[in-house]
């Protein structure tokens, strides 16, 4: 079947346990070379699989969603043959802090969610958001080692991010979403559903505060 694909751009799988084994996805490529786009969502691959997909193809948009037996092994691959990498979809998927320094390399990145992704550390991302300039689009949703101090590191190195997912992380505070506000000149749309602590609830002040700098943004939900 690859054979008679050669310009097949996009590779997409759902919820295929079996999906692909290093073997069968070197045929693949070495038939369809021109993949740039893989979305592999809940699927079986492990790092062998992903790195004869990004290793024979210029791939530029990675989802891989719900990966369990994914790693960070093959991330290596990434600075040296992902240079155009643009967007990277990892929610639900055990990367670490050296697979996230690996994705560092890959500048040109624009669009990055790792939410649930729970083995990382605010030195990895501040690292990631130092290296790639053009992130614009952030998501963080189900972090545990989310709190403040992500919140000044995405201030001080986030200069093009847009819009920010921080839902569902608890160890963030008001005070440390006023001060990123305050302080992050382009960020317009704010997500920050189920962030409840007791100075959201009886602090009017500080939620009129929340409100008087969050003008600028476009939708703001702060729960």
């Amino acid at each position: 079947m690859a054979k008679s694909l050669p310009n097949l751009k996009t590779f997409a799988l759902w919820g295929n346990q079996q999906a692909f084994n290093k073997q069968s996805m070197e045929t693949l490529v070495r038939s369809c070379r021109k993949i740039d786009k893989i979305a592999l969502t809940h699927t079986g691959i492990d790092d062998d699989v992903l790195i004869a997909l990004v290793e024979h193809c210029p791939i530029t948009r990675i989802e891989i969603n719900g990966c369990q037996r994914v790693r960070s092994t093959w991330m290596a691959s990434l600075g040296t043959h992902c240079p155009m990498l643009t967007h990277f979809v990892a929610e639900q998927v055990n990367i670490q802090d050296v697979g996230l320094r690996e994705l560092s390399k890959c500048t040109k990145l624009e669009y990055v969610n790792l939410s649930s992704c729970v083995e990382l550390t605010n030195e990895s991302l501040s690292l990631l958001l130092q290296s790639c300039p053009h992130i614009s689009v952030l998501r963080l949703k189900e972090c545990a080692w989310v709190n403040d101090q992500t919140l000044e590191i995405i201030s001080s190195y986030g200069r093009s991010l847009q819009e920010l997912d921080l839902s569902s992380n608890g160890a963030i505070t008001a005070e440390g979403i006023l001060n990123m506000i305050v302080k992050s000149q382009r960020l317009h749309r704010l997500h920050a559903v189920n962030c409840v602590n007791l100075k959201f609830l009886t602090d009017v002040a500080l939620i009129e505060r929340i409100r008087a700098a969050a003008a600028n943004l476009r939708t703001v939900f702060v729960h």
